[in-house]
């Protein structure tokens, strides 16, 4: 990786200056006789990590965040239609999060090396390409993103000494570089032309007049689904899970000691895992019944509370948990069409959702002030009528599900043509 060649450059250039008197900060200085030298160029490197974060001004080293490289060329086949691939304005991020795992300095004339990981790099840029990619014409142009994990960089390099205005200096006559990536997810978007197969790879095509066409879009919907778990850039999808509601209010009973609790930071966990069992559709009129099924959600949330519960005063708070089994949804999609640059294009005219459960399972823990007889009579309660509190909530849980269903919705519908759906 080439961020990596030049901030090493740069390190053993400044860094083993023998005029300790100008040592500046960004450069941790070891000495050659101290029996913990690895460990100390170690932390050397790792002292570099804010100072390449920001830049260092004084040897015009640009911020490697993002770090910044002007074209990257690749060619994947031979021959004249063979595909050819041009990355340019490439921005970086992430390298400056390197940690050091091991370090061999040099001896006996031998080279250096060492061994450098990242958790996580991720690359915007623009490309152009040409040629042909499975039997398929893929010359265009547009914008690629990148996402690679755990990667582990194997350097090695041989140096020199050089004299310079009195002073000793180290040059770094070669350096190599290794890399291996544990994962890497890749995507290009505004394919030229906008080529459907290119661009909408986690979408299953379907007839509007094969028999049935409501079972190819309950493949398809799957099809999204199964993609959607490990994450589709193009639609803006990194992480699927947890969905996070900001906020869930539920209320019992009236009057000045009325139990009111508020319900924070909500975490849900296991919708990915979702099914689409059935599609009823109307093709001609853009109208679509969608049945799914979730068989677990798991949900984490802060809670505040007042009043009275079962002749217990419950004010307080703490950390609630929630395990529901059996989730069933039905989702009412109504879409009209509208054109954008000559392709044709779904736009949400409404959105409606209900959802049961069949089994569930709610408590709270770490109740204010450790109050053990408040958190049991709390447990009891909650676990005695779970079917009745989600009936309370049901109203405001579902106006916030229906604002994140209606904003994927519209992100999907805006950024996949309709004839990648339906044809």
């Amino acid at each position: 990786m080439q961020f990596l060649s030049v901030f090493l450059t740069i390190f053993v250039s400044e860094v083993l200056t023998l005029d300790i008197n100008e040592v500046p900060p960004y450069v941790k200085q070891c000495y050659e006789g101290d029996p913990k030298v690895v460990e100390c160029f170690k932390d050397a490197l790792l002292h570099l990590r804010p100072y390449l974060r920001n830049g260092i001004q004084e040897i015009e080293l640009p911020s490697v965040e993002p770090f910044k490289m002007e074209e990257l060329s690749l060619s994947l086949t031979g021959g004249p239609n063979g595909y050819k691939v041009s990355l340019k304005d490439i921005d970086i991020f992430g390298a400056s999060n390197f940690t050091v795992q091991k370090i061999k300095l040099i001896e006996n004339g031998q080279p250096f090396e060492g061994k450098i990981t990242i958790p996580l790099l991720r690359i915007n840029s623009r490309y152009t390409s040409s040629g042909v990619l499975i039997i398929l014409p893929a010359s265009g142009n547009g914008t690629f993103n990148g996402q690679f994990d755990d990667l582990s960089a194997y350097v090695k390099g041989k140096v020199s000494v050089h004299k310079k205005d009195n002073a000793e200096y180290l040059h770094v006559d070669s350096l190599n570089v290794d890399v291996s990536v544990r994962n890497a997810r890749m995507a290009v978007k505004n394919i030229y032309k906008n080529n459907k197969i290119l661009t909408a790879y986690f979408v299953k095509q379907c007839n509007k007049l094969d028999d049935d066409v409501n079972q190819c879009l309950r493949q398809s919907a799957n099809f999204l689904v199964a993609n959607m778990r490990n994450g589709i850039p193009e639609i803006g999808v990194e992480e699927p899970e947890p969905i996070i509601i900001d906020e869930i209010q539920l209320a019992l009973g009236s009057g000045p000691d009325g139990y009111r609790a508020v319900f924070k930071n909500i975490k849900a966990y296991g919708v990915s895992n979702v099914t689409v069992t059935n599609v009823r559709s109307d093709i001609d009129t853009n109208q679509f019944q969608i049945t799914m099924y979730i068989p677990k959600i798991s949900a984490r949330a802060q809670y505040e509370s007042t009043g009275v519960l079962i002749l217990v005063q419950a004010s307080g708070g703490g950390d609630y948990w929630g395990e529901y089994d059996g989730v069933k949804v039905k989702v009412y999609i109504r879409a009209s069409p509208v054109t954008y640059d000559g392709r044709q294009f779904l736009k949400l005219q409404q959105l409606k959702m209900d959802f049961s459960v069949k089994e569930i399972s709610m408590g709270v823990t770490n109740v204010a002030n450790g109050n053990t007889v408040l958190q049991a009579a709390l447990n009891l309660f909650i676990n005695s009528n779970g079917q009745e509190l989600l009936k309370e909530m049901k109203p405001t849980l579902k106006k916030k599900l229906l604002i994140l269903m209606k904003n994927f919705v519209d992100n999907l519908f805006q950024k996949i043509p309709y004839d990648s759906w339906i044809v």
